[in-house]
């Protein structure tokens, strides 16, 4: 498997960027402050969010991570630890 580099992370995190700002969510640029807001912002305006939404959202984060993972040192495990832990088959 090939890792993501940042021409694919980038994209992604200005696409959810994007959307969250058709609901008034404005996040700062800059990917350490996006990944220290996004959440922080999902959570405090989930009832807001319609369920489509919502089910927008949240796999487009969990796509964020996923990309993340192999180039972040605070979201990586371990060195015994696999850095991907399954994939789906």
């Amino acid at each position: 498997m090939v890792a993501a580099s940042s021409t694919t992370i980038h994209p992604l995190v200005n696409e959810i960027r994007g959307l969250l700002s058709e609901y008034g969510i404005v996040l700062p640029q800059g990917m350490s402050k996006f990944r220290t807001w996004v959440v922080r912002q999902l959570e405090a305006v989930q009832a807001k969010l319609t369920p489509l939404s919502t089910e927008i959202f949240w796999p487009l984060y969990d796509e964020f991570l996923a990309l993340e993972k192999p180039h972040s040192p605070e979201l990586r495990g371990s060195a015994s630890q696999p850095l991907i832990e399954s994939l789906p088959r």
